[in-house]
């Protein structure tokens, strides 16, 4: 399962990478057209917008699994273990009914446009294409979700291990009053 979870977390950081350089460039190619010689391309903005949009939702995978994410846990890290596991595992549960009412709402729109054919302003590509991103993207938050519950039930983690403000921040400015120390002696 780690080696699955391994190839994943590569190809979206390449997805992501990739979706992050072409947005950046074709947004600087725009703007030297339009500023340097009055004219710009018809598409770009609806293209990086789309990438944009992408690059967000491949974003939010990636970054769950990395814990990148910002969470409010201070009130359960005052339980016991045990106690933060089951606490865990509610909100895993609630986390994949959220991505399951998505997938089936994304399912039914995507459906939709599909049927009624709809394209986009200025890509020549139909408006579903686009929008197929909803299932990849809210597939691969579910993946990450109960791989997250594997390793709470197999007692590998009790909680989502992200990121702690809070105690980053203490961290942070305690090494500056440290470095400040150093330069007053």
């Amino acid at each position: 399962m780690t080696a699955l979870f391994s190839l994943l977390e590569r190809v979206e950081r390449t997805i992501i990478g990739l979706l992050l350089a072409l947005m950046t460039g074709i947004v600087f190619v725009e703007v030297v057209l339009r500023y340097g010689f009055d004219h710009g391309v018809l598409w770009a903005e609806e293209l990086v917008l789309t990438m944009a949009s992408w690059f967000v939702l491949f974003g939010a995978s990636w970054a769950l699994r990395q814990g990148a994410h910002i969470s409010v846990d201070a009130l359960i890290k005052l339980f016991p273990n045990p106690l933060q596991r089951l606490l865990t595992g509610v909100a895993i549960i609630g986390c994949l009914i959220y991505c399951a009412i998505f997938l089936m709402g994304s399912w039914e729109y995507i459906k939709l446009m599909q049927l009624i054919n709809v394209d986009m302003e200025d890509l020549p590509f139909k408006r579903w294409h686009a929008l197929s991103i909803l299932l990849v993207a809210f597939s691969l938050l579910s993946l990450n979700f109960l791989y997250i519950a594997w390793r709470v039930l197999s007692n590998q983690q009790s909680s989502f291990h992200m990121v702690d403000e809070a105690s980053e921040s203490m961290r942070l400015a305690e090494e500056a009053q440290g470095q400040n120390g150093e330069k007053n002696n």
